[in-house]
């Protein structure tokens, strides 16, 4: 049987889940882990997740709300601050310091934030009792069952007559679960979205979109790691149609504000789609979303090189965009190895030949128009096939 299937049969017979992972796991596998929790929660199962403690970079995920703490600390070190005050009215905070020894320059402040939590971290890690055991373990990205010393050391847990679900990107040294669901070299993201959306449909939400692209981008470094396969921008995209901000995620990750270029690549990634039959990913990007991403077409060398890095590795990638920058037109990009492509998008529009692709530019001022042209060329390359 399916072993995917399998586990759902599981999920449902069962009524308190308890979640392990190794000890010293990544922060990645702890967000996949977090979705987890929030999808078991969502179906009405008492359901933990036996860690000592989550990491306080992924408070932004166990939060009820987006309540922080902001410090600002400024180096008083080369200069005296005489006044501080402060002027607030409904949509800005003014902070006024009167200083001795010249102004405070940006590299001088500094920003900390921490969430406000409830008891709902707590309430993530509480323990089972011995008298409220769970009756289903779901193991995360464990080598064997010793690696889990939480799990062993457990005296209310009884492992001889618990069923388990062992979930792992990789091969481990023993196939301990009941069930074991083993996706060969995938990111534990990917794998998680086939098992939670198998468990009920339409179950995604806000906050499992999130703690699932929040374990993507950990475990890829933000997309810069070269095993990133093509594959794993359907799910990007996937996640941020169900909910999952991007730009937040990296902001809160890598304490960063959102630049208009990660605002342009959430929105590409957004608008992706993947066409099986042409090997294709095809994105296309109005005014609108330039405008929503305060972002400028320049910011378009970015999202191009974090998208044809990974993608171009299997598959073709085509980039259409309008440009309102001197005169309101439509361009596109098509990166592929696929020659009779290149070669129909060529004869249609007018364009020229870079090192890696066709840059190409369309006369009509509506983009849909654009798309109704380029759908019919792909349509024919399909006819071929």
């Amino acid at each position: 049987m399916n072993q995917v299937l399998l586990a759902k049969d599981y999920i449902g017979e069962a009524r308190n889940i308890s979640i392990f992972l190794p000890e010293n796991s990544e922060e990645s596998d702890l967000s996949g882990a977090m979705a987890l929790f929030y999808t078991l929660k969502k179906i009405g199962k008492n359901v933990n997740l036996a860690i000592e403690k989550i990491s306080p970079k992924l408070d932004f995920l166990t939060c009820a709300s987006d309540t922080c703490q902001t410090t600002v600390s400024i180096d008083t070190t080369r200069r005296n601050i005489l006044e501080m005050r402060y002027e607030k009215n409904e949509n800005r905070l003014k902070i006024i310091l009167l200083t001795k020894g010249g102004q405070i320059g940006e590299e001088e402040i500094s920003l900390d934030h921490q969430f406000i939590t409830s008891d709902k971290e707590k309430n993530i890690i509480e323990q089972f009792s011995s008298e409220n055991q769970p009756d289903l373990l779901i193991v995360l990205k464990a080598r064997n069952i010793k690696n889990l010393s939480l799990l062993c050391e457990s005296d209310t847990i009884d492992l001889e007559n618990i069923p388990i679900i062992n979930i792992n990107t990789e091969q481990p040294d023993e196939m301990f679960g009941n069930v074991n669901i083993i996706g060969d070299n995938a990111l534990l993201g990917g794998v998680l979205i086939g098992v939670i959306e198998t468990v009920k449909d339409n179950i995604f939400d806000e906050e499992i979109a999130n703690c699932l692209l929040a374990s993507i981008v950990l475990e890829t470094d933000n997309l810069h790691y070269s095993r990133v396969s093509p594959n794993i921008f359907g799910a990007i995209s996937f996640l941020i149609k169900e909910g999952a901000d991007y730009s937040k995620i990296v902001e809160y990750l890598y304490q960063e504000e959102p630049c208009p270029r990660i605002k342009l690549l959430e929105k590409a990634l957004e608008k992706l789609i993947f066409q099986k039959q042409n090997n294709l990913y095809y994105i296309s990007l109005s005014s609108d979303d330039f405008k929503d991403a305060q972002a400028d077409h320049k910011d378009l060398v970015f999202v191009a090189e974090r998208l044809k890095r990974h993608i171009l590795q299997a598959s073709s990638l085509l980039l259409l965009w309008e440009n309102r920058k001197i005169t309101f037109f439509t361009q596109g990009m098509i990166w592929s190895e696929d020659k009779r492509l290149a070669d129909d998008i060529s004869k249609k529009f007018q364009g020229v030949t870079k090192k890696e692709g066709f840059l190409f530019s369309a006369k009509e001022k509506n983009i849909t128009a654009v798309q109704k042209d380029i759908s019919i060329i792909l349509k024919q390359q399909i006819a071929r096939k």
